[in-house]
């Protein structure tokens, strides 16, 4: 805020020598006081910039994986949902897997953020090429699981999941399965918003980090 002041002036009035033979003239009258200025006006608010844009998927397009019998997709009877958030690529690192926390998970939304296949001293390193999306919907002890690898169709599975100490049991209800791949055990670290499991599939131990929307 600026604020200008006028300067204060002072008049004297000086006065004329007299001719009397009396003293001279009195002394002339002070001038008055100048008025003080008025205050300026406060400037205006400045506007709110605007948000910044939500960052986008790094990958948008992915080449087929070779999807074999898996193309048809599987699932559609049991719910609809699609698998969310961004294409995963699995990335090798040369360690064991670290050892789960267990905790209680939170009812919610999940999307697959990362993958890391432990690979063991020495062993491959880096990305190995194989993206996925896999989106975990956690209600009242029951899991709606729909995952995408590659350009293969999406797969939908629904089943009941129960808890004890760091170990999760998941056994699929839809589509109704009788062979062997229908649920099972693993380990899992849970927070109030990330889930994560780990797996050991045809010697290849993993870590799939899902994040709650």
């Amino acid at each position: 805020m600026t604020t200008r002041f006028l300067g204060m002036i002072s008049l004297v009035a000086l006065a004329a020598c007299g001719t009397s033979s009396s003293g001279g003239s009195s002394g002339g009258t002070t001038g008055t006081t100048g008025s003080t200025g008025t205050t300026g006006t406060s400037g205006s608010t400045g506007t709110t910039g605007t948000s910044g844009s939500t960052g986008s998927c790094a990958i948008t397009m992915i080449p087929d994986a070779g999807c074999g019998d898996n193309q048809a997709g599987t699932g559609g009877s049991c719910f609809t949902a699609d698998p969310g958030g961004c294409w995963i690529q699995e990335v090798q690192v040369a360690d064991t897997l670290p050892a789960p926390a267990g905790g209680t998970p939170v009812d919610g939304t999940y999307d697959l953020t990362s993958r890391t296949a432990y690979t063991g001293a020495g062993g491959a390193t880096g990305p190995d090429g194989q993206y996925s999306k896999h989106t975990l919907i956690l209600a009242g002890g029951g899991l709606q699981e729909a995952q995408q690898n590659g350009s293969c169709a999406v797969e939908r599975t629904s089943g009941t999941l129960t808890f004890s100490g760091a170990m999760v049991t998941y056994a699929q209800t839809c589509p109704v399965c009788s062979g062997n791949n229908c649920g099972g055990m693993a380990a899992y670290s849970a927070t109030s918003t990330a889930f994560t499991l780990y797996t050991t599939d045809n010697g290849k131990s993993r870590a799939d980090v899902f994040t709650k929307r």
